[in-house]
């Protein structure tokens, strides 16, 4: 009697263990890719462009008797202390675009509030040195700084043209600031030609999808799991 009363309680065992089994596999579970928005945001619509670093050399050497201008620069932020410098009338109106020039000396101007400033090297609006191709600048109020961002381009862009293959699958840093609204701005180091616009690193990009988080961990496991393609971090 015992031997049968043992055999229906594990046939029960079995029944329940079943009964379980199959609510679970009847289950909808949920996308190892869907976004979790606690850690995870997406931007649509995004523009994206990059800028560089303004080098004097390079007007000096397509017009060695290109036109100079002397401008009060800002050499002291805690004394507000100016010094005047001298240099290609074009290489300082660019730096006004661009945010950061390199003299033919190697001092670095940085322009804004409305004047030039003697800086260390190409800063970011938190203080810290640009890095190429890792830097990018946002609106804060898109994009918060701090947040690591990677670009995903909208469909008939060639994975690995002349430019925009250095910006797939990569981490970026928004460290820094300038533009407004749904827009990336991606520092691509120095100057090395008169009309950047015409390099491969000069990016207008429309209507990309960005994914932001503050988790850099967080961003780089869903990327490494769902985004096929080689990253780089």
């Amino acid at each position: 009697m015992r031997d049968v009363k043992g055999i229906w309680s594990a046939m029960a065992l079995v029944a329940v263990a079943l009964f379980v089994a199959s609510g679970a596999l009847g289950r909808e579970r949920p996308d190892p890719c869907g976004l979790p928005t606690a850690l995870l945001h997406v931007v649509e619509g995004v523009t994206v462009t990059s800028y560089w670093t303004v080098q004097e050399s390079v007007y000096a050497a397509a017009d060695p008797d290109a036109p100079k201008i002397t401008v009060p620069v800002i050499v002291d932020e805690e004394t507000g202390e100016i010094a005047y410098y001298t240099c290609i009338k074009a290489f300082l109106q660019e730096i006004k675009t661009e945010g950061w020039g390199e003299t033919i000396e190697g001092e670095f101007l940085g322009w804004w509030d409305g004047a030039y400033h003697l800086g260390p090297a190409p800063l970011d609006a938190q203080g810290n040195e640009l890095v190429t191709y890792r830097t990018v600048a946002v609106d804060p109020a898109v994009i918060p700084l701090g947040a690591w961002v990677v670009i995903l381009f909208p469909p008939g862009i060639p994975a690995y043209d002349s430019g925009t293959y250095r910006l797939r699958c990569r981490m970026f840093h928004a460290t820094d600031t300038g533009v407004e609204g749904p827009w990336v701005d991606v520092y691509v180091g120095d100057q090395y030609a008169l009309d950047m616009n015409e390099t491969p690193d000069a990016y207008y990009i429309e209507n990309a999808r960005v994914l932001w988080s503050l988790s850099f961990r967080a961003l780089w496991e869903y990327l490494r799991k769902c985004v096929p393609c080689p990253l780089t971090p």
